[in-house]
């Protein structure tokens, strides 16, 4: 076991003569009425923890927190923050949730650049920004904030869910840039115009409310559906022959794959989705594909 492993698993903070230990990497320091940072004893002294959880205090800043180089998870959720800062040094930071404070402006993300995960419900921001770093962003929850319009770009393209609901939104455009979106949720808002929804061919779940869904946008969703079952359709044709055998996928299978929700399967999936974009006249130039039941047992059984 490394080192470091073994010193992780001795260690821990104290606080107010209460020694909390780090398990797994992990330390919770949640709904304790803490302040400050400052006032947990060891923290600065842990380079290698993975995931600190201090949700449900009294924290109104984030400081204190430039040692934990190593850190890939951190909640701050329910708290009295106020401003998005001291974040600069948290460069592993994977997961990021403030859900629950007084923030009012997207900002200090410059530097965490690896997040995937990241939550900003139920605060009082009014404008989406300042995430243009963030380029494996692949969960945004900006939920019960009071955003008025939301504008796809390029820099969310790689978003998987976002969530949009009960904000004061009126209008939504650009829907089209968000290419490998699967969840959508933009319920609970005042949305009389959506742009570009008929374009999210990955969509597997859209939320919102039906006296909000104008024609246009009741037609966008019917050809949605059509241009995701062709698409589904496409990739089961494509991928029907086992690439180790040669004998015949099941349909089925290959459809169950196609629609699956498991994080790991869909990011396959969309691999395979380019592979077979690429290919000309529709015929893969290699032996790419889905191993048949069989020879999966074979070779992973």
């Amino acid at each position: 076991m490394p080192r470091n492993s073994i010193a992780m698993q001795s260690a821990h903070v104290t606080w107010k003569k209460e020694t909390v230990p780090i398990k797994a990497g992990r330390l919770d320091l949640s709904s304790r009425g803490i302040e400050t940072v400052g006032e947990i004893a060891g923290l600065e002294s842990l380079p290698y923890l993975q995931e600190l959880n201090l949700s449900n205090n009294k924290l109104h800043e984030i400081e204190g927190l430039d040692k934990l180089a190593s850190l890939r998870e951190l909640d701050l959720g329910n708290n009295a923050i106020t401003v998005m800062r001291g974040l600069d040094s948290l460069g592993a930071l994977r997961v990021l949730d403030l859900s629950g404070n007084h923030i009012g402006k997207i900002q200090g993300l410059d530097r965490v650049t690896d997040l995937r995960v990241l939550k900003l419900a139920r605060n009082e921001i009014e404008v989406v920004e300042d995430l243009d770093n963030l380029s494996q962003l692949r969960i945004l929850n900006v939920s019960q904030n009071r955003i008025r319009t939301f504008a796809g770009s390029p820099k969310f393209y790689n978003l998987r869910i976002l969530d949009l609901s009960g904000n004061d939104l009126e209008t939504i455009e650009h829907l089209d840039e968000l290419g490998l979106i699967h969840e959508l949720d933009l319920h609970d808002n005042k949305l009389h115009v959506i742009e570009g929804l008929d374009k999210l061919i990955y969509l597997r779940e859209l939320k919102v409310d039906a006296e909000q869904i104008p024609d246009a946008v009741a037609r966008d969703l019917a050809q949605l559906n059509k241009l995701s079952n062709a698409e589904s359709r496409r990739f089961v044709h494509f991928y029907s022959e086992c690439p180790v055998c040669g004998k015949q996928n099941h349909d089925t299978s290959l459809a169950e794959f196609f629609f699956s929700t498991d994080p790991a399967t869909q990011g396959l999936r969309d691999t395979l989705i380019a592979f077979m974009n690429s290919a000309k006249d529709g015929k893969p130039k290699q032996k790419v594909g889905i191993p048949c039941c069989e020879c999966y047992e074979k070779l992973y059984g």
